[in-house]
């Protein structure tokens, strides 16, 4: 048995078919759209890490430069050229402002063996400032600066090197004073070199001061000092970076003044400025140091220390500069990632042992810590808008092209399949229709044709039954009239003659020829005259005028059969848009509103063809549109209370 093909079966087929070409389609589009969007983080890291290693390489310069710093810099006054000239002037650390390459940098210091911190900033206790060009108000503000520099530096609460380093040589400053007055008492006569680096700290051993000591004892109490000094030294570095360990420790030759109070009193009397050279005749000694690599570690109060140790005779001395962190972040590492575009679709953040700066993801796009001293900080790059380049813009729009003409042909095969659905059951119904117009008026002439040919019928009703034979005859043939002409018209040939015609005779011809069928349904024809309507001459096809009034008004007789006002207004009106409208109006219940626009469709009927009270084959109202197209009007219909008027307008022909 053959199962017919329903529209919601149709929809059904074509979204299976669409979903079949769909989904492999998506599942490309997405691989093809993953692809670009890993080639594009793969772009975005190479581009984060070539920009982590040159912030790294410029930070690691910096570094150099700062380690390359002779160990005479960190004090106010060194000695220049030759140490036996005896050149003196103003060391390199000692400007104000403090300029240096270093971003953010506060300043510089010194921590010696003795626990005293210094700054290359102030001059040496009682010295005569102006004598090296420096104002009252200026040596106020290099004094301010330099008590920043200690309140940092002591205040500091973190456990790192820096402040291990104070704490570790105050704290056995005097433990070392201890175990010199011991070797001091009954020691040899000493130069003043030799007591100086006598003076150093044991971190530990914290010998008694004997009341009287030997040569013996007082060997073995230098012995057990010097030991003091290497174990410490050790150990210190032992508990050192492990990367900060590989990096090279270099030696230099340095001369430094002795003592540094002996050179205050020449350059007050020789008045020369700051940037020519003081000369004074002073003791200076040439010592070798051994200057250990740079470390860096952060304070509590958001500050970085730049620092090194320096080994001078086995005593420790700890130099370096206090750094604004925020300063220093902003200029060596922001400020070179907001200048490339990968700004633009990244978040950078660092790493620091107090916590993350900056924003902060689960998925850093790329990671990197920096190259010692500064490991303690990494780079996290993050990514929050991820540009896919071109070739994404061409998929997005080869997806939303295909995705329209997936969508677009299926809508339209869909309507294509649902109108020829409906349209076979137009025929079917048409068929049905016309077969029962054409048996009914068959059946009843063939019936009265036996009746007179029998001679059944008197000569009184023979007069009625050749009235009925030949209107059922007129019935069939404008039936078959229709159907042809519609069918000539809707394959495009058009054989109207149009020509000039006067209203007023078309009217008077159409109503002669619906009159009888109007007088035998019990209806009145109501014309309105419009003088000026009918007088006016339109391009039209007489025939094919008279076919559209006895369509409009056949079909309001079938629909306003049980209408109380059996009336049918036939009228015409000239309109201000240059057009003549014929109207045909009936009294009955009307047409539902969203059936307004489909009545004039080939085959439709509002009505199920098997059940229908109102006979009809569907194409009355499809052929008067097609009628009045072809003489170049239209037609239109409208509810009126009550009933349905059809209007159909022809334009007025200028004489």
């Amino acid at each position: 048995m053959r199962r017919e093909l329903t529209p919601r079966a149709l929809r059904w087929l074509l979204a299976s078919l669409f979903l079949a070409a769909a989904i492999p389609t998506v599942v490309l589009f997405h691989q093809a759209h993953s692809r670009l969007k890993w080639e594009a983080l793969h772009q975005q890291r190479v581009l984060a890490e070539e920009l982590a290693v040159r912030i790294d390489t410029d930070l690691r310069s910096l570094i150099v430069q700062e380690e390359e710093r002779a160990f005479t810099d960190y004090r106010f006054l060194v000695l220049a050229g030759d140490p036996s000239a005896n050149f003196v002037q103003r060391s390199p650390l000692s400007g104000f402002p403090v300029a240096s390459a270093l971003p953010g940098i506060v300043g510089y210091f010194q921590l010696d063996p003795n626990g005293e911190l210094t700054t290359p900033i102030v001059p040496p206790p009682g010295t005569d400032a102006t004598a090296y060009g420096i104002t009252a108000a200026e040596l106020g503000e290099r004094n301010a600066l330099d008590r920043r520099i200690r309140d940092t530096l002591q205040r500091t609460a973190r456990s790192d090197d820096v402040a291990a380093a104070i704490a570790d040589i105050r704290a056995n400053a005097v433990g070392d004073k201890l175990a010199m007055d011991a070797l001091e008492k009954d020691a040899p006569k000493q130069s003043v070199f030799d007591v100086a680096q006598e003076k150093t700290k044991n971190a530990f051993t914290t010998p008694s001061p004997p009341a009287a000591a030997p040569k013996t004892e007082m060997a073995e109490a230098k012995k057990v000092v010097d030991e003091g000094r290497s174990f410490g030294r050790l150990a210190y570095r032992r508990d050192a970076d492990e990367e900060h360990m590989t990096r090279p420790v270099r030696k230099e030759q340095s001369a430094v003044l002795e003592p540094e109070e002996s050179i205050v009193s020449g350059a007050a009397s020789l008045g020369e400025s700051v940037a020519a050279p003081v000369r004074q005749r002073i003791k200076a000694r040439i010592f070798e140091s051994e200057v250990e690599p740079m470390s860096f570690e952060e304070l509590d109060d958001h500050h970085f220390v730049l620092f090194r140790n320096v080994w001078r005779e086995g005593q420790r001395y700890v130099q370096g500069a206090l750094i604004e962190r925020a300063d220093f972040l902003a200029r060596t590492i922001y400020a070179p990632f907001r200048s490339t575009a990968l700004a633009t679709v990244a978040d950078l953040a660092i790493r620091t042992e107090d916590g993350t700066l900056g924003t902060t993801a689960a998925e850093p796009l790329y990671r990197s810590r920096l190259s010692a001293p500064l490991g303690g900080l990494e780079l996290a790059f993050t990514v929050h808008t991820l540009p896919l380049g071109p070739g994404a813009d061409v998929i997005l729009w080869t997806a939303i092209l295909l995705a329209a003409v997936l969508g677009g042909g299926f809508i339209a095969l869909y309507r294509l399949g649902a109108r020829q659905l409906e349209l076979g059951r137009q025929q079917q119904d048409f068929v049905a229709a016309v077969s029962h117009e054409l048996k009914t008026p068959l059946t009843s002439i063939r019936m009265y044709g036996e009746m007179l040919r029998e001679g059944w019928a008197d000569e009184t009703k023979k007069r009625s039954y050749y009235d009925f034979i030949y209107e059922e005859s007129e019935r069939l043939s404008r039936l078959i009239g229709n159907v042809l002409r519609l069918s000539r018209l809707t394959r495009g040939k058009n054989d109207l003659e149009l020509a000039s015609h006067v209203v007023g005779e078309l009217i008077d011809n159409a109503r002669s020829k619906v009159a009888s069928a109007v007088e035998r349904a019990g209806f009145a024809l109501d014309v309105v005259h419009d003088v000026e309507a009918e007088a006016s001459t339109v391009l039209a096809d007489a025939d094919a005028f008279s076919q559209i009034a006895i369509n409009l008004v056949d079909n309001a007789l079938k629909f306003s059969a049980k209408a109380e006002r059996k009336v049918i207004v036939l009228a015409t009106r000239l309109q201000s848009n240059g057009t003549v409208a014929i109207t045909v109006r009936d009294f009955g219940p009307g047409v539902p509103p969203k059936q307004l626009r489909r009545i004039f469709e080939l085959f439709y009927r509002g009505e199920n063809e098997l059940t229908r009270e109102t006979v009809g084959t569907g194409i009355g109202l499809a052929l008067v549109r097609e009628l009045a197209t072809a003489m170049h009007g239209r037609v239109d219909v409208r509810n009126v209370s009550p009933g349905v008027e059809v209007v159909v307008e022809l334009p007025v022909r200028v004489a």
